[in-house]
């Protein structure tokens, strides 16, 4: 957990500081009334440098003579102790004298260890202390039980508990947990039941062109990949979110060996690829821009008839006297087809037959 930076273990049996080594960011440490008599393994915090806050407060090791100045020559990176501020002239001083501190913390933590194996040993049976009013015990079973002195160890406080949910037991035998239902994945005729107990947003639509369906599903973004597990089959796809089934059925086929799952580095999601079973063919989008880069110019010529402009430069009475001069031309030729065409030259035989039309000049 390299970016946790508050943690509070306060009211809890731990009685040796350790394995925190790997928080990195760690800035704020509550370890308030627990049971930690192993004031050196205060060492093992040494390589958390972000560390600025630590409470021991309700700790056996309080007690010891040295207790704070050890602490803060131990941990130059704190800023406070058990709510105070640390103050330069306070680390000074405590620095000089850490080597003694740590002699005698270690006599005098050996000493309470014997200490408390000795009491255990002799007072087997646990005593107990509750402040509360005498109107809340139900009987004088429970009074006796919560009036009894007792002292603050690990063993007290695992026997207090167990007695708190036995007497809620009694008390509201109905909120007794349910045995889970089981889980049904499937219907009687097989098909894959649409399940999302996680009640995660999701996409699912139909690539077209590529012949995929594709499912986004919104994964929790700082939720760690190993928690995952994806199942690709034929007809449905099942998603496994931290024991949470997340369950989707197909309408058609796909193929589970060539499906792939990928997963967004920075907003978590959770992209399933699955392509479809039945090949569909389907017209590749053209793309007009790309078709003219690729054809070459003699075949953009023949494809597309050129246009006549008349450019700025060119005077338009130059191109309407030539328009003008053309259409005179097939004027006089329909005018001269109307006549009789004779020739300079013919054959002695030539006979002029008035019944055959007029040669027409080409």
């Amino acid at each position: 957990m390299k970016k946790l930076e508050y943690l509070n273990l306060a009211l809890n049996n731990i009685t040796k500081i350790e394995n925190l080594e790997g928080c990195e960011s760690l800035n704020k440490l509550d370890l308030t009334v627990n049971f930690v008599d192993d004031l050196l393994s205060v060492e093992s915090l040494t390589g958390n440098y972000n560390l600025r806050e630590l409470f021991l407060t309700g700790n056996p090791c309080t007690e010891y003579e040295g207790y704070r100045d050890f602490v803060i020559a131990t941990l130059p990176q704190l800023e406070s102790l058990d709510g105070q501020t640390i103050s330069r002239t306070e680390r000074i001083l405590a620095t000089q004298v850490l080597e003694a501190n740590r002699w005698k913390i270690g006599i005098q933590q050996r000493e309470y260890i014997k200490r408390e194996e000795i009491r255990r040993s002799q007072d087997s049976n646990v005593k107990m202390e509750r402040l509360s009013d005498e109107s809340e015990y139900d009987s004088e079973e429970e009074k006796n039980f919560w009036k009894t002195k007792c002292d603050n160890t690990p063993e007290t406080r695992v026997k207090i508990t167990k007695h708190i949910l036995k007497s809620r037991e009694k008390k509201n035998p109905s909120e007794k947990k349910e045995p889970q239902k089981e889980r049904r994945l499937f219907h009687e005729n097989g098909k894959a039941f649409n399940i999302n107990e996680a009640k995660l947003d999701f996409k699912f639509v139909e690539d077209e062109t590529n012949n995929n369906l594709i499912l986004d599903l919104s994964i929790y973004k700082f939720m760690d990949s190993s928690l995952l597990s994806v199942d690709v089959q034929p007809l449905y796809v099942r998603v496994l979110v931290r024991n949470k089934f997340f369950q989707l059925s197909l309408w058609d086929e796909v193929c589970p060996d060539r499906s792939t799952a990928q997963r967004s580095a920075t907003t978590g999601h959770l992209v399933i690829t699955m392509p479809k079973a039945k090949e569909c063919l389907t017209r590749p989008a053209t793309d007009k821009t790309a078709n003219k880069k690729e054809t070459p110019k003699e075949e953009r010529k023949e494809d597309k008839p050129e246009l006549l402009e008349v450019k700025e430069d060119q005077q338009p009475m130059a191109v309407l006297h030539r328009i003008t001069e053309k259409s005179d031309k097939v004027q006089r030729k329909v005018d001269e087809s109307e006549r009789i065409v004779k020739c300079d030259e013919y054959d002695d035989n030539f006979v002029d037959n008035p019944d055959v039309p007029p040669l027409i000049y080409a």
